[in-house]
């Protein structure tokens, strides 16, 4: 099983020219929405929704794409980042209605 995002694995170590520009275009695509996002977040609070994304989505990717399998052991790992980041959502979310409250 690879861990290579899918755009890669097509590339086949970049000696199909399609898939290596496709996969160089998407991947300058993503730093450059990133690059635009720490215009207005920090630079923790971007690189983590950032990665968790890729994350996230990479695998049903693999799995639809590649017919690569899941062990049940990511399928949880991946439950826990996207829960952990609404937790801490919510709770930054909270602590500003505190701090602008307390702040009146």
């Amino acid at each position: 099983m690879s861990s290579d995002p899918p755009g890669l694995k097509l590339s086949e170590g970049f000696t199909k020219p399609v898939f290596t520009v496709s996969s160089l275009f998407w991947y300058g695509a993503s730093l450059c929405f990133l690059s635009m996002t720490l215009k207005s977040l920090p630079v923790g609070a971007a690189y983590a929704v950032w990665s968790g994304l890729g994350s996230v989505l990479t695998p049903p990717v693999g799995y639809f794409l590649f017919a690569q399998k899941r062990p049940v052991a990511s399928i949880v790992d991946m439950v826990m980042i996207v829960s952990g980041r609404r937790r801490h959502a919510a709770l930054v979310g909270s602590l500003e209605t505190h701090a602008f409250t307390d702040a009146q």
